[in-house]
């Protein structure tokens, strides 16, 4: 038995999954922070850069349908398009019109899409998996906007965002799905190129964070629905909420914290569920990759 893929496997993904993600979320926010400093359009480049990375990762491997009407993961190509495009509109109405409005808008993006990614057959029912999905998916957002550049810095993000994409691609990989964990890498390709030059430029990249809020999620759960492993359920849900643990930096007597300790405090409480889940499908299964 060889759990170590062999070399043509890690090329083909470094050269049709990550380096394209990568090269197309740095690339094209890049091109657009170089020819304006308006954040609005600065804003809406990042969500360009994050589809076209999708998009071009997503036409080399052929990972998911371009549109589907299905419910569940066959329809995150064009769901994470939704909450991307509907998260950068969320933003710019609140800072137009205020935070009601913008709350409401960023509620009824993930209600869509937690209702469009909630597999029709599931034994809690498609109504209670949409329920469970959108909470998730709203706790992420959340945490997300509140704690990305107003305490983390421009630059945790990113270093929150790729053990929790890591972590979403081991766990998937040991259920045995490749699909399910190119798609977790590209997500997270795509992102670290987008982190990198909103560092780079100082831009607050939290409103670029929106679509793996919902993306992450809805991929475990079909991961957990689709696949037949010996992964626990708690692995699926422990990545899923990874992001939640940030909720505890937001309590009083953290927000005093200087901004590199609390950068490496948050690191520290997404490493925890995220290494939890990754040993728990270590040890439930194995990788045969042969000869």
């Amino acid at each position: 038995m060889n759990s170590v893929p062999p070399w043509p496997i890690v090329q083909s993904m470094i050269l049709t999954v990550m380096l394209p993600g990568f090269a197309v979320g740095a690339g094209v926010l890049a091109a657009v922070c170089s020819v304006t400093r308006s954040e609005t359009r600065r804003l809406i480049g990042g969500a360009l850069a994050l589809a076209g990375g999708l998009a071009l990762g997503n036409s080399a491997r052929g990972l998911l349908p371009w549109w589907s009407l299905e419910w569940g993961w066959p329809s995150l190509f064009p769901a994470t398009l939704l909450a991307i495009g509907g998260g950068v509109i969320a933003a710019l109405t609140t800072a137009a019109t205020g935070r009601r409005r913008g709350g409401a808008l960023r509620v009824s993006v993930l209600a869509g899409c937690a209702f469009w990614l909630a597999p029709a057959e599931s034994p809690l029912g498609h109504l209670g998996v949409f329920a469970l999905l959108f909470v998730a998916s709203m706790l992420n957002w959340e945490v997300f906007r509140r704690s990305g550049a107003q305490s983390l810095g421009r630059a945790a993000l990113l270093g929150v965002v790729i053990p929790w994409g890591i972590a979403a691609a081991t766990v998937l990989i040991h259920a045995h799905s490749a699909r399910f964990c190119d798609l977790a890498i590209l997500q997270t390709s795509t992102l670290c190129g987008i982190g990198v030059i909103a560092a780079m430029w100082r831009l607050d990249s939290a409103t670029l964070f929106v679509g793996s809020a919902i993306f992450f999620p809805a991929l475990l759960l079909g991961g957990a629905v689709n696949t037949f492993s010996e992964v626990p359920t708690a692995s699926f849900i422990l990545v899923a909420l990874a992001p939640c643990a940030l909720w505890v930096l937001r309590l009083a007597p953290m927000r005093r914290w200087s901004g590199r300790t609390l950068a490496t405090s948050a690191l520290v409480a997404v490493l925890i569920p995220c290494a939890i889940a990754v040993g728990l499908a270590l040890r439930a299964e194995t990788l045969d990759f042969g000869h």
